[in-house]
């Protein structure tokens, strides 16, 4: 589900991926919805759950990740020039 709420009045949802391409380019579909009763549904059996079950964001651990799976990759990187160093070795001999 795509969608945006906007202080708590206006509920925009559909199909478009909020940005220049589909606004202008691309075949979408989007609505805006202004009734407060649906508003209000909307908030309670979308947002209220998926706040319930989101975690607060600590920058400070995905920082920590960022590095980790960048050193990751970088050993990664490293071993498979190695190893493709290797077989070629062997298939030359």
């Amino acid at each position: 589900l795509k969608a945006i709420l906007i202080d708590d009045e206006i509920l925009l949802m559909g199909s478009s991926n909020f940005d220049f391409a589909s606004y202008f380019l691309e075949q979408e579909i989007c609505i805006m919805v202004r009734d407060t009763k649906l508003v209000a549904a909307f908030k309670k059996q979308v947002l209220d759950d998926a706040i319930a079950h989101s975690s607060k964001y600590q920058p400070a651990k995905l920082l920590f990740k960022h590095h980790l799976s960048n050193a990751l990759i970088r050993l990664a990187t490293y071993l498979c020039k190695i190893l493709a160093k290797f077989i070629y070795r062997k298939t030359k001999t």
